[in-house]
C-alpha cells in the first residue's frame, strides 16, 4: 500500500501487487481470476474501525497500481485506516493498519452568492480548496436556459460549470457525466475539480450548457482551435460568478 493521503476532504490510497509480472493491477475478469497475483477490485476500508465507500478508483501504469478515492468524506483529524484486500489465487487476504494525519484542512469559502437568468437560478454554497482537489458545492433552480439553436430536435442539457483562476487558467473537472434525459428544474451539484494553483486570488464560475439531438442524444459538435471537432457549449454569460479566494497556501 502506497500514497495514503487525506486532505480534509478526500482520501486515497495506492495498492500495487509486487512479485507478479502482469499486464494491469488488477481484474475482474473470470479468466485471469485463475492467474496469481491479481488485486481483486472490492476491498474492505475502514477508518476508525467504520466502514468507507469509495466515489471511484483509477489505475496508474507508470507502477501498475490501483488507485482508490473516497471524495466528500468527514474524517476525524487522526485516525487508523484499515485496508483488506484479497488477491487471485491467494488464500490469505491482505490486512494493512496505517496512522493518518491530517496535514492541513482545506480552505472552505462560503460565499452563498446567487445569479439567475430568466427562471433559472443557482447559488453556491461552498469552494472547498485543498492540494489535492477544488470542490465546488451549489443548488439550482428553475429551468434550464436554452439557446434559440436548443429548440425544436435540440434541447439544451442540464446546466455544467466550468471554473478559471484570475490568470485564465482552466481547473479542470475530475470527470464530465453525461445523461440520456431532458433536465431537471432541481440539482444539488457536488462535483470535484483538479487543485488550483495556490496564487490563484479568484475562481470564475462559467455555466454552459451542450445542445442535445431530442431523437438519439448525440451532443452536437463544433470544429475547435485545433481543427478537430468538439462538444459545442452555450456559455451562460449573464450567470457568470467571481468569487474571490483570500488564501490557498494553508500553514
Amino acid at each position: 500500500m502506497t500514497d495514503v493521503r487525506y486532505d480534509g476532504s478526500t482520501l486515497s490510497f495506492a495498492l500495487r501487487p509486487e512479485g507478479a509480472n502482469l499486464d494491469f493491477p488488477f481484474t475482474s475478469d473470470p479468466e485471469k481470476e485463475k492467474i496469481k497475483g491479481y488485486i481483486k477490485p472490492d476491498c474492505e476500508v475502514l477508518a476508525d474501525g467504520k466502514p468507507i465507500t469509495f466515489s471511484n478508483t483509477e489505475t496508474n501504469g507508470a507502477n501498475k497500481s490501483l488507485q482508490y478515492f473516497a471524495k466528500g468524506v468527514k474524517l476525524p483529524d487522526e485516525f487508523e485506516l484499515s485496508i483488506k484486500a484479497e488477491v487471485t489465487k491467494v488464500k490469505e487476504a491482505f490486512d494493512f493498519k496505517v496512522p493518518v494525519k491530517l496535514k492541513s484542512k482545506p480552505l472552505v469559502v462560503k460565499p452563498d452568492v446567487s445569479k439567475t437568468s430568466g427562471k433559472f437560478t443557482y447559488t453556491v454554497k461552498q469552494l472547498v480548496l485543498s492540494p489535492f482537489s477544488t470542490r465546488l458545492i451549489l443548488d439550482s433552480q428553475g429551468p434550464v436556459p436554452a439557446s434559440a439553436e436548443q429548440s425544436g430536435k435540440y434541447h439544451a442539457s442540464p446546466v455544467y460549470y466550468e471554473l478559471l483562476d484570475n490568470n485564465g487558467n482552466e481547473i479542470a473537472p475530475e470527470m464530465i457525466g453525461f445523461f440520456n434525459k431532458k433536465p431537471e428544474t432541481k440539482y444539488h451539484i457536488d462535483k470535484f475539480y483538479y487543485p488550483m494553483d495556490d496564487k490563484a486570488t479568484s475562481i470564475t464560475i462559467k455555466p454552459y450548457t451542450y445542445t442535445i439531438n431530442s431523437k438519439n442524444w448525440a451532443i452536437l459538435e463544433e470544429k475547435g482551435s485545433n481543427g478537430k471537432m468538439t462538444n459545442k457549449k452555450t456559455y451562460l454569460k449573464d450567470l457568470e460568478l467571481t468569487i474571490p479566494i483570500k488564501t490557498i497556501t494553508q500553514k
